[in-house]
């Protein structure tokens, strides 16, 4: 399957010992099958997210420069 799993991990957040379970189980499954996984529902917010993406594509892009 060449689509990457979504998983939200707001479950694991809640009260409800099995949404912490089910979270685990659909974690464990992702990474014996594809190795990588998206997340929805951990609460960071989409600046923080934008942000740190610019800064990793900066960096790298700074590095390969250098490397030149």
């Amino acid at each position: 399957n060449a689509h990457l799993p979504l998983i939200d991990l707001a479950p694991s957040f809640g009260t409800d010992p099995e949404g912490a379970r089910s979270v685990a189980r659909q974690i464990d499954a992702a990474c014996r099958r594809h190795g990588f996984f998206y997340v929805s529902g951990h609460g960071v917010p989409l600046a923080l997210i934008e942000g740190s993406s610019l800064t990793a594509i900066r960096t790298s892009a700074a590095s390969a420069s250098t490397c030149e």
